[in-house]
């Protein structure tokens, strides 16, 4: 969360709002750089075929997004707290607009922040992306095996029904009738 400490570091008059504001954004990024971790470790568990890991990772994950959501709502209100103190008229003003109106000892380090937050949210596309390839791919092989082994061997299956007697196999039920 969000650290006021660091917040006071910042007291002064246009200081406040910048320096919060900066505050704010290093703890965005930082959550988002912990995302981008999680999301290496869960592609990694999903390679490896490690579900319990899989499962834990999605659960930090969530908790991180949370956290990641908060922060957004804190830093949306600071931003627009900084336009009505500048006359800024747009409600939905970007960082980049805040960076133009920023004095120097601020704009700079708002930047940083601002690359920071574009690559760490680039990166999370991009190893969410390759997850779901991942995923999709395994999902895929997993089909096209049972569809081999429902067509395997379509004669030497014997079903027997609820009343005992043989009857043939239906294909979308083979798998379950067999096993019985």
């Amino acid at each position: 969360m969000i650290d006021e400490q660091r917040i006071d570091n910042y007291r002064g008059e246009q200081n406040d709002l910048f320096g919060s504001l900066i505050v704010i954004l290093s703890d965005e990024v930082a959550v988002y750089e912990k995302l981008v971790n999680v999301s290496r470790r869960k592609q990694k568990s999903i390679v490896d075929g490690k579900i319990d890991e899989l499962r834990k990772y999605i659960h930090e994950e969530q908790a991180l997004i949370q956290n990641a959501l908060a922060i957004a709502e804190t830093r949306n209100t600071h931003i627009n707290a900084v336009c009505e103190s500048k006359g800024v008229e747009d409600k939905r003003a970007r960082l980049k607009s805040i960076i133009e109106i920023a004095p120097s000892m601020f704009a700079v380090e708002l930047k940083n922040l601002r690359y920071r937050l574009k690559s760490n949210l680039n990166q999370i596309t991009r190893v969410n992306k390759e997850n779901q390839y991942l995923l999709n791919a395994s999902i895929e092989y997993v089909k096209g095996l049972v569809r081999v082994f429902l067509q395997a061997d379509d004669e030497s299956a014997t079903v027997y029904s609820k009343e005992g007697l043989v009857s043939p196999p239906k294909d979308e039920m083979k798998v379950l009738d067999c096993q019985i």
